[in-house]
């Protein structure tokens, strides 16, 4: 099959994928009732202005944009988690007492704990908490700071992927629409592993594009074993970065062949290097005694299990982690949690395409779930506007909606830009392509949330690059110099 036909296919599939999470935040802003308000069109249009001004005089400026940038992301951040002053709940707030016992040298407890024994692979965040949380600060002020830290770590990488990539002026649009985008600051308050996985993540696909060398992708294999070893969302990245290997021998399968198959070799040495550095850090994890299982998901089934839920439209149910309790060993939960699957999936084909749609209505066109955050916030007014809170956050509910699809815009505008391109399409938007579509793919069928979106939105960013530079600099985008 002709490369170009290869290529034009992925990103159509892209596109439609696109195009159909767009439809569903669409259908999902209708189902609120009442409208958007003019308050959130106003916050966009002046989302998008104030991005095209700040790029527009300091894309020439790169080392004070991406200070100013990081100092903005920073203060922004820590700004909103000092605010809202949430106490944590759910397994944030299990995960914050075991790290406190750990500080005050209860090793015991928080080894021996269910909550470890059953999910071995939140150790290591529990060991990192432990080493930033600070009595002096008081509660978990310490904690806060460092996620401030990380996120706006984030940004900046955001800005530096896209230089990579496309003009300094597209970059800096890209990363100062980031730093308005509402989303991320409705978990600057939560106790939340997402900040310091997605940082190093991302670090790890930086190191991979600056130099796209084998030297590099070992590199980026280690960040990426570090990200993904905070929290598993990184798998999505490493899968892509495997299959981007092909994709760059076909890109250039017109040189010689040797010439070709090095091309491909970065790629597949990140790739390799995350496994074998992610087995290390278990391992490491497992010598020191701090946990017999590693790093290891003892119970992987689990998100399928919530996943295929339909009573549950795909979101954690009780009721099913009450069931599964009852096995007395891991091939006795093994067994059972595959019976629910089975379960789960013996309805009639009508009945799971209308689960489905309904989950996918849910992930990709609900509002932000903002509780974790603001839920002992109500009675004060919001930092900057002076609203009450439930106002407050649902004129920024809206406008993340909003930026959202325009976001997504734009990333159809660059896959149409990139379907003639053929071998020039370039690494960055490709990559991006297949993050996107291996996780719509993943939340099909595995437990969704509305802030599992996080890991997903700076992908939506960088692949929309191609548009914003066409629009910017009215040329052909810049795609990838280097495949």
């Amino acid at each position: 099959m002709p490369v170009k036909a290869v290529l034009r296919a992925g990103l159509v599939f892209a596109a439609l994928i696109l195009l159909y999470t767009a439809g569903l935040a669409v259908r999902g802003i209708a189902g609120q009732g009442g409208g958007l308000s003019l308050d959130a069109f106003a916050a966009l249009t002046l989302a998008l202005l104030l991005a095209w001004a700040v790029s527009a005089v300091l894309h020439e400026r790169p080392a004070l944009f991406a200070g100013a940038l990081a100092a903005a992301a920073f203060l922004a951040c820590l700004t909103m988690a000092l605010w809202a002053d949430a106490w944590p709940s759910s397994d944030f707030e299990v995960m914050y007492s075991l790290a406190l016992s750990l500080k005050n040298g209860d090793a015991a407890r928080v080894w021996g704990s269910d909550y470890i024994l059953r999910s071995p692979y939140q150790s290591l965040f529990v060991i990192y908490q432990s080493l930033i949380v600070s009595p002096v600060l008081g509660d978990f002020t310490a904690l806060l700071i460092a996620g401030a830290v990380w996120m706006a770590g984030i940004a900046v990488l955001i800005y530096l992927i896209a230089r990579q990539a496309y003009s300094g002026r597209t970059a800096g649009f890209l990363a100062m629409l980031y730093l308005l985008y509402p989303a991320p600051y409705f978990l600057a308050p939560v106790l939340t592993n997402q900040h310091i996985s997605l940082f190093f993540l991302l670090l790890g696909l930086w190191v991979f594009l600056r130099t796209q060398d084998i030297k590099g992708g070992v590199i980026a294999g280690v960040l990426l074993a570090l990200g993904n070893a905070f929290r598993p969302d990184g798998a999505v990245l490493i899968l892509a970065l495997l299959l981007l290997a092909p994709v760059v021998w076909l890109l250039h399968q017109k040189r010689p062949f040797w010439a070709s198959v090095r091309r491909a070799l970065p790629p597949l040495s990140a790739f390799a290097v995350s496994l074998l550095a992610g087995a290390f850090l278990s391992l490491l994890v497992t010598l020191s005694g701090v946990s017999g299982q590693g790093l290891r998901n003892t119970d992987p089934l689990w998100r399928l299990v919530v996943g295929l839920n339909a009573e549950s439209g795909g979101t954690y149910s009780a009721a099913i982690r009450d069931e599964v309790s009852a096995a007395q060993d891991a091939e006795a939960l093994r067994k059972l949690e595959l019976e629910i699957i089975r379960r789960h999936l013996s309805a009639d084909a009508g009945t799971m395409l209308e689960f489905l749609r309904g989950k996918n209505l849910y992930f990709w066109g609900s509002y932000e779930y903002t509780d974790w955050a603001f839920s002992q916030a109500d009675g004060r007014a919001f930092p900057v506007t002076g609203q009450p809170v439930p106002e407050a956050l649902e004129t920024l509910k809206q406008t993340e909606r909003l930026m959202f699809l325009a976001i997504s815009l734009l990333g159809l505008l660059s896959c149409a830009l990139l379907l003639p391109r053929g071998r020039r399409a370039g690494v960055l938007p490709v990559l991006c392509g297949l993050v996107f579509v291996l996780f719509f793919g993943v939340h099909l069928v595995s437990e969704v949330q509305t802030r599992y979106r996080y890991f997903v939105m700076p992908f939506l960013f960088l692949l929309a690059g191609t548009g914003v530079d066409w629009l910017l600099e009215r040329k052909k985008p810049a795609g990838m110099t280097r495949a």
